[in-house]
């Protein structure tokens, strides 16, 4: 999907306003308000992939798992209308797993789950959350040091272990430089 349609979901009317309990603003300043919004998200994007090519820039962790889980327990992140947007290579690499650099470690996310390093790494339940993962493709995988998984695999995975951990909608885009 384009950019544009993760970007619309930004509430632009009076009804969604209300439907949230947000203050009423005039119908205009809704419109300049979600356009400012617009145009501050797509700034941070291409902040964030053009950062995402500068290896001086690239965290020598990715604790994505434990990222997550801190992510479910925040407590800002509680009640109905629970959602989050997440921008991330996907590959974990940490103590707990090194998708993709180690062979196994990244099986398929029921299977995961099942050892017990999950257990240090569980999110609370996601249920009744909204997800939207960014999955950006810097480098080809396989690749000599991340020999071990493809991109098909990746994008099968996050939206897989998001499910099983409860989310009842999960989109998954590919953000392009």
């Amino acid at each position: 999907e384009s950019e544009d349609s993760l970007t619309n979901r930004i509430l632009e009317t009076v009804a969604e306003q209300a439907a949230l309990g947000a203050p009423s603003k005039p119908r205009p300043n809704i419109a300049r308000i979600a356009e400012d919004a617009r145009a501050a998200f797509r700034a941070q994007l291409d902040r964030i992939l053009a950062d995402s090519h500068d290896t001086a820039k690239a965290a020598q962790e990715s604790p994505l798992l434990a990222n997550l889980q801190a992510i479910s327990r925040y407590p800002g992140f509680q009640g109905r209308q629970r959602a989050f947007v997440w921008l991330s290579d996907g590959i974990e690499n940490s103590e707990t797993a090194q998708f993709c650099q180690v062979k196994g470690d990244m099986p398929r996310a029921a299977t995961f789950m099942q050892r017990p390093a999950f257990n240090a790494v569980a999110p609370d339940s996601l249920t009744g959350v909204t997800a939207t993962l960014l999955l950006v493709e810097t480098i080809p995988l396989p690749s000599p040091s991340l020999a071990f998984c493809t991109h098909d695999e990746m994008r099968a995975w996050w939206p897989d272990y998001l499910r099983l951990n409860g989310a009842e909608r999960v989109r998954l885009e590919m953000p392009r430089m």
